[in-house]
């Protein structure tokens, strides 16, 4: 491998609304270090072992399989890596605890998503079409048995430097980014995308969870470290982080705006905030995005003390 580090495109095949995904390998003394890896579907695999062996290593060479966070396109074959070739898996504590709620409830999550979202009077027949499009994932859902935990400012040894564990929470309680600190080019996972805004949302294994506002502090942390530019897991390099982490601040702040504002008006059930906040999706895996994200919206601002829970016999309605 002549470059310091290859960023691998991995297909996710027809498991994801994703067309892929892009992981990197970074050279080490002894072999290669991989951030994220991928769906585990064959498609994913194969790609990544046909890359490392055109690189000129083999998957025993992975000396770390370093996981942003715990969404299946990332984590997915952290397992098959670490059964096959005993590769060590790191990870944040706080999405350790996501993949420990996902063993516990594998076999049951769409059941899971339905208590979760019934206390919140979406109707039936909306569960049920986002129930039968989720079912097929939860077989993915189980991850790695061992995992090593990643800690802040931990540092990883690479043949042009270290790179350094960031802890960048939002997406996911526990998102990591990894900066390589001579450059200070960050390895930023789902933290920040070139074009689209990385989904911050509420779920069944993180009910209690105030997203929005650990991705706004992330957002702030990440433009005071001046990073030179960001490479993601999805879209093109951003090259011009400070502008791009104003952009979407920009658009958070708008955003929880307009739902104070929509919430003035009177109460409204969390389908009613999603589809006047976000816009009504007929698609099932979309429309259960958009639910986890207004609820996203409605806890930071129940917390920042502008909006409050009213309970009736159609469930719980919120008003400012």
């Amino acid at each position: 491998m002549d470059h310091v580090w290859v960023p691998v495109r991995l297909p996710l095949g027809d498991k994801s609304y994703l067309q892929d995904i892009t992981v990197y390998l970074i050279k080490t003394d002894t072999g290669v270090i991989l951030i994220d890896s991928g769906l585990n579907v064959p498609e994913s695999y194969a790609t990544l072992t046909n890359l490392l062996d055109q690189e000129g290593y083999r998957p025993e060479q992975i000396d770390a399989l370093l996981l942003t966070h715990y969404h299946l396109d990332h984590s997915g074959l952290a397992l098959r890596l670490q059964k096959k070739f005993f590769t060590p898996v790191y990870i944040h504590r706080n999405d350790g605890k996501v993949l420990e709620f996902f063993r516990k409830h594998v076999g049951s999550y769409t059941d899971c998503v339905e208590e979760f979202f019934s206390t919140f009077g979406i109707p039936d027949q909306t569960l049920t079409r986002i129930k039968r499009e989720l079912e097929p994932f939860q077989e993915l859902l189980v991850g790695p048995s061992e995992m090593q935990t990643l800690e802040e400012g931990q540092e990883f040894e690479t043949v042009s430097g270290n790179i350094a564990a960031v802890f960048t929470p939002g997406h996911t309680p526990g998102h990591v980014s990894f900066m390589h600190t001579k450059t200070r080019i960050l390895f930023g996972g789902d933290f920040l995308l070139e074009r689209e805004f990385p989904h911050v949302g509420i779920f069944p294994h993180t009910q209690q969870y105030n997203p929005l506002k650990d991705y706004i502090n992330s957002l702030e942390k990440i433009r005071k470290l001046r990073v030179s530019q960001i490479l993601p897991s999805h879209g093109k390099v951003i090259r011009d982080p400070e502008r791009r982490i104003a952009d979407v601040y920009g658009f958070i702040q708008n955003k929880i705006a307009d739902i104070y504002h929509l919430l003035k008006k009177g109460p409204l059930t969390v389908m009613q905030i999603c589809n006047q906040g976000f816009g009504y999706e007929h698609d099932a895996l979309s429309c259960f995005f958009l639910l986890t994200l207004s609820l996203a919206y409605i806890r930071y601002l129940q917390e920042e003390h502008m909006v409050v829970a009213k309970r009736d016999k159609v469930g719980i309605r919120f008003t400012a």
